[in-house]
């Protein structure tokens, strides 16, 4: 945000930036979902249910809002 705030509304800066966010996101996601599923180094116990629920949906509304600034970009 900070450096939109610098840079201005530049529509390829935008675009840049949602992919990037989504690209991220996307791999948070994987990374949380091996960690629940275990089987690896870092895994959560059964009784961080709700920490690895709260990992997720905060991976998929990040995920969500990085595609969704990739859709809005205005024309100016």
């Amino acid at each position: 945000m900070i450096v939109l705030a610098v840079t201005g509304q530049n529509r390829i800066l935008q675009v840049v930036y949602g992919g990037l966010g989504a690209l991220v996101f996307g791999v948070y996601l994987v990374f949380d979902i091996q960690q629940i599923v275990g089987g690896r180094k870092i895994e959560l116990s059964p009784e961080e249910y709700i920490f690895g629920a709260l990992q997720l949906y905060l991976d998929v509304v990040n995920l969500f809002l990085s595609i969704i600034s990739l859709f809005t970009t205005r024309n100016t």
